[in-house]
């Protein structure tokens, strides 16, 4: 029997701004659809925030800063945004979703 693993099957995000809101993402699905994918996008395309955002519902919360850019720095509205990340299984046993919602804080204190 071949040794496999899960693949990334489709990365979605919902309601994500970046640079100082000034480019945002209101729902957009990247299909990868279980296969290596290259991103090839411009210096500042946004390689660096799908990256981030792929890969914050899996690592502990103080490894999902990057050396330029703090994780919390993307929420800075009130409507929450969704990091939703699906898998093609392995042996075909199917696909599962994964994901995390995430928004500023809403404590009034800091207002």
């Amino acid at each position: 029997m071949e040794n496999t693993m899960s693949k990334i099957n489709a990365l979605r995000l919902i309601n994500l701004n970046y640079n100082n809101d000034a480019i945002r993402i209101s729902d957009e699905t990247f299909y990868m659809n279980g296969q290596s994918t290259l991103l090839s996008l411009r210096n500042g395309g946004g390689k660096t925030v799908l990256v981030q955002m792929m890969s914050a519902p899996f690592v502990h919360k103080r490894y999902r800063d990057t050396k330029d850019r703090p994780f919390e720095s993307y929420f800075t509205g009130s409507k929450p945004t969704f990091i939703l990340v699906e898998w093609v299984l392995d042996q075909g046993a199917g696909y599962v979703l994964t994901g995390m919602m995430v928004r500023r804080s809403q404590d009034d204190s800091e207002d």
